[in-house]
Formats: structure tokens, C-alpha cells, sequence
């Protein structure tokens, strides 16, 4: 018990890390909490480790480590049907997608990850599905579907009270704008 006690002490460190862009401590606590997952094989805690880890590493632009963690998660939440965290991980990485100008990767791989959400009721995959969405059709010359994108987006994590979430919507509707 004193493992699962540190893997979740670990994991709500991670998260307040990244609530506050403080994203080397949150890679270098994620990465920690990884094989500790693994070792009590708490699969969702595993998963959530993963993205962290994609999440931080993309914001400090280590970009093949962000793809490297994403497609983890992904390979691992497949493997186990999590769906929800298959389609997070998916908008994650379509949103990374976008950003080093893949864009029909990105296209495909938002629209993708978003119909899973919706169809799943998965609020965290949809705002993550319609921010890569919006990027990639900001990117690709489309400024009215990026536009439409990030306010559905905002309009989803206003509708939750996201407020982190709902400031990176912001600023993708901005970027469309």
C-alpha cells in the first residue's frame, strides 16, 4: 500500500506541475511514475503517466519524445480498451501533428479522435480533438473551421468549468482570429 500511495502522491504532483507550466519537473516527475504504474499494474494510472509525459515534453518542444509518449499511450490504451484515453491520446498527438506541419495527419487524426469522444461522452478528448482540429486548419490556410474548432473547444471546457482548458481555447480562437 505504500506503493499506491506514492504512485498517486506522484501523479497529483505531475498534475500540479503542469497546472503551473512548470513542465520539466512534471516530465521528470511523469517519467518517476510511469514504471511505478506499471510495476502494480494500474493500468489507467499507467496510461495517465504516458500522456503526461507527451504533455510536458511537447511543451518543453522535445517533439520525438512527446510523439514517443503519445504513441505509448495509444499502443497501451488500445491494447487494454480504454477507449477514452485512446481517443486523448489520439488528439494529443494529432494536435502535435499539426504543429510540426503534418496537417492531413493531423486532419485525420483530430477527426478521428473527436468522433471517439463524442461518441464516448469523453469532455477531455473532445477539447483536445477540436484544439488539434483548429490548429491544423489555422496551419493549413483555413481560418474560419480553426476559428469554429476553437470555440467549440472553449464553448466545452466553458461548459465544465475547465479554466486551464478553457484559456488554451482562448488562444486558439485567437490564432484563428
Amino acid at each position: 500500500s505504500r506503493q499506491w500511495a506514492e504512485l498517486y502522491l506522484r501523479l497529483a504532483t505531475v498534475n500540479v506541475y503542469l497546472l503551473h507550466d512548470d513542465y520539466q519537473r512534471a516530465e521528470d516527475a511523469a517519467r518517476r511514475c510511469a514504471p511505478l504504474a506499471e510495476s502494480l499494474a494500474c493500468i489507467a494510472q499507467h496510461l495517465e503517466a504516458r500522456l503526461n509525459l507527451g504533455y510536458a515534453r511537447r511543451h518543453r518542444l522535445s517533439w520525438a519524445g512527446a510523439f514517443e509518449a503519445y504513441d505509448d499511450a495509444l499502443r497501451l490504451a488500445r491494447l487494454t480498451g480504454d477507449k477514452e484515453r485512446a481517443a486523448v491520446a489520439q488528439a494529443l498527438r494529432a494536435e502535435l501533428s499539426a504543429a510540426c506541419g503534418n496537417i492531413e495527419e493531423a486532419r485525420l487524426a483530430g477527426k478521428a479522435a473527436l468522433h471517439e469522444a463524442v461518441n464516448l461522452g469523453s469532455v477531455r478528448g473532445e477539447i483536445y480533438a477540436h484544439l488539434a482540429l483548429s490548429e491544423a486548419c489555422r496551419r493549413g490556410g483555413e481560418s474560419n473551421e480553426a476559428l469554429h474548432h476553437g470555440q467549440q473547444a472553449l464553448a466545452a471546457a466553458g461548459a465544465h468549468e475547465l479554466v486551464k482548458m478553457e484559456a488554451t481555447a482562448r488562444l486558439a480562437v485567437a490564432a484563428a482570429r
